[in-house]
């Protein structure tokens, strides 16, 4: 286990304690588990939510020049939002409380309402399309806890739909649930009322067999909106500063090896040698150009100072692997994808699952992609579903591409128990 990784079970094994519940305990995601979370305000005794705080809003990055030079196709800001981590919660006949960040006991949440939004989004960046989804948001508004540092608003559950009329109908449903439970005001438009009348959705059945993951499988990945992506994160990752000591090592390397090259290249020349001018002074350029490039890098490296690393990204018909990031963790906001792997999401054949529980993604043009692995089997498959079903409702809808190894027309996985 990697340091990060420990980190990241000693804090969920303290949050959790805070909240008198264990490691095993079963929680419900805001995003894994949106179509049912209705369903975890009818349980019997103390639940276990994981619901997502808000990104703050984009802060330009580290790169203002090319902010400033407006590049072409950019969705809003050259960086979305700074990610936030997640917050364990307790839903008990004492209301609601949240696990502190960090060292402490649990915070009592006074929760004033709950709203349902259901937001209009472009199917994608091409104008010749006329085709939408809908980001379906439930939110808990809090309230100030005395004294206690409390986020003004958690979301309890996040999902996109390719129709207005389910998506309006998983708002109401599942804000329904918790007004109930928690005996607060229901906050919601009109127009959400009104698409769920007018469009009544066909779901089926709500739960699919789906597994139930543990808090200690659920903590190491998420998935939230952040700004116009879906962002897929790993939180038993710190991302390039677990890389920081390597590199600032083979810069220091570097510059020990390139200072005799230089010297012996003076010498050569002054001899006259020119075979040696030629030899030592590659060398010394070579390791010149190292001590930029390993130092450029820690230097990033060491300054990151979010706690997760992005994975993929989703929107505007594009899926990005191993998406840039500012040193806040806040996503590239470029479809197009200027760093790491882009293509359109019709383009990704499959999300295989390997026996060592890692999720490996194939396009057709880029062979294989190692998104990485997770704690156990049942958390692969579950997550492998969730992103399928993500890739399959977030990729452009025209027919000729929906024809052509979409990920929607691949089989579901078999139902988990």
């Amino acid at each position: 286990m990697s340091g990060s990784s420990a980190a990241l079970e000693r804090a969920t094994s303290r949050a959790l304690a805070a909240l008198e519940l264990a490691p095993d305990a079963v929680a419900w995601d805001a995003w894994l588990d949106a179509a049912v979370m209705d369903r975890a305000f009818t349980e019997a005794g103390p639940v276990l939510l994981r619901l997502l705080t808000p990104p703050v809003a984009p802060a330009g990055g580290d790169r203002p020049e090319l902010a400033a030079a407006g590049a072409p196709g950019a969705l809003g800001d050259l960086y979305g939002p700074e990610p936030r981590a997640p917050r364990w919660a307790r839903l008990d006949d004492a209301g609601l409380a949240l696990a502190p960040e960090g060292q402490g006991v649990r915070i009592p949440a006074t929760v004033v309402s709950v709203a349902a939004t259901v937001v209009e989004r472009p199917c994608c960046t091409s104008q010749r399309c006329r085709a939408r989804r809908w980001l379906v948001e439930v939110t808990l508004e809090l309230a100030p806890a005395g004294g206690r540092q409390v986020p003004g608003r958690l979301v309890l559950a996040q999902a996109e739909r390719a129709e207005a009329g389910p998506a309006a109908a998983l708002a109401l449903r599942v804000a329904g649930a918790a007004v109930e439970r928690l005996a607060v005001p229901l906050v919601v438009d009109a127009s959400v009322r009104e698409r769920a009348h007018a469009e009544p959705a066909s779901e089926g059945t709500r739960d699919q067999g789906e597994p139930r993951l543990t808090a200690r499988e659920l903590s190491t990945w998420s998935v939230q909106h952040e700004g116009e992506l879906v962002v897929l994160r790993d939180h038993s990752s710190r991302g390039p500063r677990e890389v920081a000591v390597l590199y600032l090592a083979l810069a220091v390397l570097s510059l020990l090896a390139a200072g005799p090259c230089w010297y012996l290249m003076a010498q050569s020349f002054a001899a006259p040698s020119y075979p040696g001018v030629i030899g030592y002074g590659a060398g010394a350029a070579v390791l010149t150009v190292g001590i930029y490039t390993f130092g450029t890098i820690a230097h990033f490296a060491l300054r990151y100072r979010a706690t997760s690393v992005a994975l993929l990204s989703l929107g505007a018909d594009r899926a990005l692997f191993a998406p840039w990031a500012s040193r806040a963790g806040a996503v590239d906001a470029f479809p197009s994808g200027r760093f790491g792997a882009a293509f359109a999401m019709a383009e990704v054949t499959a999300v295989e699952l390997t026996a060592s529980h890692e999720l490996v993604a194939r396009s057709a043009h880029l062979g294989p992609y190692s998104l990485g692995r997770l704690p156990s089997e049942r958390a692969a498959r579950r997550w492998r579903q969730a992103l399928l079903g993500a890739l399959g409702t977030l990729q452009h809808r025209a027919p000729a591409r929906m024809a052509v190894g979409a990920v929607a027309a691949l089989p579901e996985p078999a139902a988990a128990d």
